[in-house]
């Protein structure tokens, strides 16, 4: 594997490009689509030829153009993270492209894509604004964490995880005292690393708390995405470390190549062997068990544990192990604030009554729909929209798009989600429900609709951007 081009040093840019092919491939791993068979294809293709030549620029923009428009097709029915890495790729495609314009309008375009300084202007010109936008994300993570649902041991999304992660633990009973535990854990390591990575003397410990955390998320079998999460997340955890990084791990390597040299690299080779061994015996346990996509986890594990001795070496090895620059958060260019300004946005959406799917409130328990919250400030007046006061619950249905909202299952949606799934072209079909506690009856006989307030449009934009989580119960918040 060649991780730089003949005679160039290790930089920023290659680093990043590997990490980010890296997580690229642990996503199409993990959310392989039947649907978009042929963009998923080029995705993996184009991620594994990064991931053996990270120094090409041009593959950097391909990969990354390719998985925004990826993220555009999918949206509204995108995940939290996916959305989140659709912005970055967005933002690495044209900040990296227009500083290779500046090149090309100066007449250096030939010599850019190899010079040193050139690349490390790449890295520049879009680390801060991606490093805003992860603080930005922590912050959405915490914020809809402060509602009665999250800190309720009965009901927190967090006391969950904890049980799917502990399944197969034998005889282990999760009293209060270890749900409380699971809460307050969860809330003040997500927080603190937010804190930590804002501070320029402690950063190097939130990268390491950071690795710790997303590490132990992602070792959960029935959330094998978390895999697709947490690579993402350390690719952009990469842009905390030290502009010297490259440098302190190629001499890393070097004493490595060193000491093989000499001989004395046994001791490397059974540490290795041994890893790869506990590696292959999860793998077959994972499999045996019955849950072969389990495999990707322990993959996981084997990425997480190269990031980490690579990590730790080099800042074991360098007593100023904290970013020079106490401004790693200021844009290159003023346009490239409508980052910060759209994830923002985009995680305040639901206390705006606007959409509450791929707002960064995965797993916070937070309920904003229904005229009621359960968020212990955030007040109702702040609502711009009622979509998500408008609410349906299904009584009885023959269309296969309603099923999962049986009554058995509690589930609510709203009118406006209601409206998108009955619109799809079923020829004959009803549905009994209740909007907003009034018992209405829908049914479809010949593509002719009773109610044609049903088919009523709306905006190219709100349906392209607006999607609605199902909402669970409102028990939790009278």
């Amino acid at each position: 594997m060649q991780l730089t081009p003949s005679g160039r040093k290790l930089d920023r840019l290659t680093i990043y490009s590997f990490m980010l092919a890296v997580a690229n491939i642990f996503h199409q791993l993990c959310f392989w689509s039947q649907e978009n068979l042929i963009l998923d294809t080029l995705l993996f293709l184009f991620a594994l030829a990064l991931l053996f030549r990270p120094g090409s620029v041009i593959l950097l923009i391909i990969l990354t153009t390719l998985r925004v428009i990826n993220g555009y097709l999918l949206i509204p029915f995108i995940n939290n993270h996916m959305f989140f890495q659709t912005i970055i790729d967005l933002l690495v495609m044209l900040s990296v492209s227009y500083v290779l314009l500046l090149q090309y309008k100066k007449g250096t375009l030939a010599g850019s894509l190899s010079n040193e300084v050139i690349r490390d202007e790449m890295f520049d010109a879009f680390a801060p604004v991606a490093r805003m936008a992860l603080i930005i994300l922590y912050f959405f993570a915490i914020f809809h964490k402060l509602n009665w649902t999250f800190f309720d041991p009965k009901y927190s999304p967090s006391v969950e995880l904890l049980k799917d992660t502990v399944r197969f633990v034998p005889n282990l009973h999760l009293g209060n005292e270890i749900r409380i535990a699971a809460i307050w854990s969860t809330f003040l390591f997500e927080g603190g690393i937010a804190i930590l990575l804002c501070i320029k003397y402690t950063r190097t410990i939130g990268l390491l708390v950071a690795l710790l955390f997303h590490l132990c998320l992602t070792i959960n079998p029935y959330w094998v995405p978390f895999c697709s999460f947490s690579s993402m997340l350390y690719s952009i955890l990469f842009m905390f470390t030290p502009r010297d990084f490259p440098d302190k791990i190629s001499q890393l390597f070097n004493s490595i190549n060193h000491q093989w040299a000499q001989g004395k690299g046994r001791v490397l080779l059974w540490i290795g062997a041994v890893v790869v061994l506990i590696l292959l015996v999860a793998a077959c346990l994972a499999i045996y068990i019955g849950r072969s996509q389990n495999v990707i986890t322990v993959l996981f594990v084997l990425w997480w544990l190269i990031i980490a001795t690579v990590f730790l070496s080099v800042m074991a090895s360098s007593r100023n192990t904290s970013s020079e620059s106490s401004n790693i958060f200021y844009p290159r260019w003023s346009p490239q604030w409508i980052v910060p300004i759209i994830l923002f946005f985009n995680g305040m959406n639901p206390y705006l009554g606007l959409k509450t799917a791929y707002s960064f409130n995965l797993f916070t328990g937070l309920r904003t729909e229904g005229g009621k919250t359960n968020h212990f400030f955030m007040p109702q007046w702040l609502k711009i929209a009622r979509y998500q006061d408008d609410l349906v619950q299904i009584l009885a249905t023959n269309n296969p798009e309603f099923i999962k909202y049986n009554p058995k299952s509690g589930l609510f949606l709203t009118y406006f989600d209601f409206q998108r799934l009955a619109g799809k072209k079923y020829k004959d079909f009803f549905v009994e429900y209740k909007r907003n506690g009034k018992p209405l009856r829908l049914e479809v006989k010949n593509f002719v609709y009773n109610d044609p307030e049903v088919l009523k449009p709306h905006s190219w934009f709100a349906n392209k951007f607006l999607a609605f989580k199902p909402i669970s119960s409102l028990k939790t918040i009278e």
